[in-house]
């Protein structure tokens, strides 16, 4: 009976290193084969870039225990993979990487003990290579429109720039002139890398129109943030800005157009209050009583002497109060001989032509009342009733003693 040699177990390891943030393509896969003097040791194994996603991936032989010589070969495959060139070369993204393998195709002698594990390990690096392709390109083109008024034409110093930046990034920039825009629109291109863009934003620089004298307000469009912009290669992608400008206002019109000021606006000329200002002839030191019924008595002014005889005679003489001419409480008529008849009536007051409280006069003063001189009349008032008082009261005691 023929003796089963004592067997160990050999592990294959495929490593693959990459640029941080780069994935192996979808389609990747890599053979590996164990040979042993040129002849195959087990079942070759194919690894997916699904079981490398993690960097590698393993599988296992069985071989005789003993000391061996073995070599690994590999077949890589994938559309991004050029094996034409020395080294082979990966291309993802349109970026070269360049491949570099260890513990591929060449000769290693491990010992693999009875029931133990040997390991072989193939390790491929891919770093960016120094020769890279070119590009595919493709051009945009930037048109510029202007939009002016009948008979309007740009002034000889009139210059826009339109510049059009990727992020922080200028891609291309020009300056156009009046000379340029004279049929109304010009354009420039400018050569990009194929792809899309997100973070495209079209500005411009432009100078004020003004023409004779009168400035134009403009509306742009077309400027500012663009939205997502495809650059096939070989293709043109066009954009366009447009100006439009409408009629302003003169800035510096003509002063002698001007409306003439209003003197009433005058901020420095106060308005007079006929009801605050007294007049220029009026004197707060005297009162000219206009009523003939003078309260205080005769007129002491002079003028029309009042009648100094009452108007009503006592019904009873014997009753009433006679005030001899020399004590007359009033003293003396200005305005002439004093009566030698002038007697109190039966029933009234010494002063009794007054106006009694809550008389209302017939006639209204033209100009307001004058705090100060109602307070003068009215202590005036009440010193005349009190000497006329005094004199009555005076005469009374003197009959009494008589």
């Amino acid at each position: 009976e023929e003796v089963q040699p004592a067997q160990g177990l050999l592990w294959v390891t495929k490593n693959v290193v990459l640029p941080e943030g780069v994935e192996l393509p979808e389609d990747y896969t890599v053979t590996l084969t164990v040979t042993e003097n040129g002849v195959k040791v087990g079942e070759s194994r194919a690894l997916t870039a699904a079981e490398l996603a993690d960097g590698s991936a393993r599988f296992s032989v069985a071989v005789p225990a003993g000391e061996h010589n073995y070599v690994i070969y590999e077949t890589v495959s994938s559309e991004s993979i050029d094996l034409s060139t020395s080294p082979a070369r990966m291309v993802i993204d349109g970026v070269y990487y360049e491949m570099s393998s260890e513990g591929f195709g060449t000769t290693r002698t491990i010992t693999v003990n009875a029931n133990q594990y040997a390991y072989l390990d193939v390790t491929n690096t891919y770093t960016v290579s120094g020769d890279q392709p070119e590009p595919d390109q493709g051009i945009i083109q930037i048109t510029k429109n202007v939009v002016l008024p009948e008979e309007i034409v740009l002034p000889a110093d009139y210059t826009v720039t339109l510049t059009l930046s990727d992020g922080f990034n200028t891609v291309g920039s020009h300056t156009f002139t009046a000379v340029d825009l004279a049929n109304g629109s010009a354009s420039f291109t400018m050569t990009v890398d194929a792809g899309t863009y997100n973070n495209l934003r079209l500005d411009e620089t432009v100078n004020e129109l003004t023409v004779d004298g009168k400035t134009y307000t403009l509306t742009s469009s077309g400027t500012g943030l663009l939205d997502s912009v495809s650059v096939a290669a070989g293709a043109t992608t066009a954009l366009a800005v447009t100006n439009t400008y409408a009629d302003g206002s003169d800035p510096d019109p003509d002063p002698s157009t001007d409306p003439s000021p209003d003197p009433s606006d005058d901020p420095t000329t106060e308005p007079s209050d006929p009801g605050t200002t007294p007049p220029d002839d009026e004197d707060d030191s005297s009162t000219d009583i206009q009523d003939d019924d003078t309260p205080l008595g005769p007129n002491p002014g002079g003028g029309t002497d009042p009648d100094p005889t009452p108007s009503e005679e006592p019904s009873d003489p014997g009753t009433g109060t006679d005030i001899p001419d020399e004590n007359t409480p009033l003293g003396p008529n200005p305005g002439g001989d004093p009566d030698p008849e002038t007697g109190i009536p039966e029933g009234q007051t010494p002063m009794g032509d007054l106006p009694q409280t809550g008389a209302v006069l017939t006639e209204t003063a033209a100009a307001p009342v004058n705090p100060a001189t109602t307070a003068g009349l009215t202590a005036l008032a009440f010193s005349m009733v009190g000497a006329g008082l005094y004199f009555t009261f005076g005469r009374k005691k003197g009959e009494e003693e008589d």
